[in-house]
This record gives structure tokens, sequence and C-alpha cells, in this order.
């Protein structure tokens, strides 16, 4: 009986050698053989980008040799024929994809569909995560953002209104705290929008570290996007406690 397995890869960081660990392993499962008939089949083919591929139709000699270079998406297929057919497809792509990232055991050999599924979910299983803490959290999230910068909106747009003698200045009280509360959240919120999908957008499902660390775009945009968002966040909620300070006690 067939028997099929597919296992989804997902939220990782892949670097050079957790990839030379994986395709090792994978590429175990090949086996020559001198039959003219129901030759095993081998395909690996690894991406640099959209124009350059490199295709190997036995296992490498030296998979870091391979892996030492900028890699967008990798596909890894075996096809054996006897004793018992077994077929393995391991495929991954830097970025958001569902569709291509998994690897996928096969053949009427159940037992070797199991140990080779589990030996490759044990690999993964100490493979180091991306951070998905903007995918769960993201409602509170983008609230502590939404209402800080909201909050500095509100004021200069209310700074304008007051130098250009639109409005007066008004005593302070709750009614009026709470309503530019509300102003501030509409504020902040249209601009949350825009900047959590720049946010998501470097947090990508699979991150593939291979080649110089200066093509790893996503991990040196994260540094620069931390520095923003305390800027946005830190100054903007300063300020807002130090006004909320200064109405209750002053």
């Amino acid at each position: 009986m067939a028997l099929t397995r597919r296992l989804p890869i997902s939220n990782y960081i892949l670097s050079e050698s957790t990839l030379e660990t994986l395709l090792r392993s994978l590429s175990r499962h090949y086996e020559k053989s001198d039959e003219k008939y129901h030759t095993p089949d081998y395909t690996l083919v690894i991406h640099e980008d959209e124009h350059t591929a490199s295709s190997y139709d036995d296992p490498p000699e030296d998979f870091t040799a391979a892996l030492c270079r900028p890699i967008t998406n990798l596909s890894l297929t075996i096809q054996i024929y006897k004793p018992k057919r077994r077929r393995l497809e391991f495929s991954i792509s830097h970025g958001d994809s569902t569709y291509r990232n998994n690897v996928t055991f096969s053949g009427d050999d159940e037992n070797w569909v199991n140990l080779a599924y589990f030996e490759t979910q044990n690999i993964l299983a100490s493979v180091e995560r991306q951070n998905t803490i903007f995918r769960r959290y993201w409602i509170p999230i983008g609230l502590l953002i939404a209402l800080p910068t909201g909050w500095a909106l509100d004021k200069i747009f209310s700074f304008i209104l007051v130098l250009t003698s639109q409005i007066k200045l008004v005593p302070w009280t709750w009614p009026l705290f709470f309503q530019h509360l509300v102003i501030s959240l509409i504020f902040g919120s249209f601009f949350t929008i825009l900047i959590y999908a720049a946010i998501l957008k470097n947090f990508p499902s699979i991150e593939i570290h291979t080649g110089p660390s200066h093509t790893w775009k996503e991990a040196r945009r994260r540094k620069v996007l931390g520095i923003i968002l305390g800027v946005l966040i830190v100054a903007p909620l300063g300020n807002l406690i130090y006004d909320l300070y200064k109405a209750l006690f002053a």
C-alpha cells in the first residue's frame, strides 16, 4: 500500500550549514543502480535568481561549494523504482510561499516514508525560527504603534490650527482628553496600516541566508526598522505620558 507524508516548512531562517545538513540527509536516500532500466533519478536545482540556476543529476561532492552563493529557491527530487517505489520531493523558496516550502515522502515502503519524515522533522526542530511576534500579536502591536504616533500627529495638527487661529486653547477636561485619544487612534491607524505591511515584509516565512551577508536584505532592514520603530513609539509615548501627568498633577 502506498503512503504519502508531507511536511510543511515555514517560519525558518535557513543558513548555509542548515541547508547543507538537510540536503546531505535527504540525498542519502539516493542509491545508484547499475540496472539498465529503472535507474534511480536524482535532480537538484539551485536558483540564484530568475536567470541563474545550477542543476545536478547526482549528489554534489561538495555541498558547501554548491550553497556558497545567494539562493532564492532550490528543489530536490529523488525517484527510486526498486526494490520498492520511493519518491522524495523537497522545495524551498525565499519568501512567504506556502505551496513551494515543503518536503514530501511517498512510496510503497511505509517504513521508509515514516523514518525519512521523522528524520527530517528532527533536523528542522533544531533550525533557527523566524520571529512571528508581529504576525501573532498584530492587534496589540498595532495599537502600540497607532496610539503614540497618532497622538504626535494630533498635537502637530492642533498646534497648526491654534497657530492659524482656527481653534482656541481650552482648559483640560477628561472628555476633551478622550476626544483627542480617539482622534489619535484614527490618525495613527492609517499610519500603522502603511508601516505594518513594510514590517511583515521583513519577516518572511522562509529566509535563506547563503552567500555574502550584505545580500541578506531582510536582516539588514530589520536593524533599521528597530531604530525607526523606537523613534516612532518611544518618543511619542513619552510625550503622551508626560501630557497626561501634567494634566493630572499640574
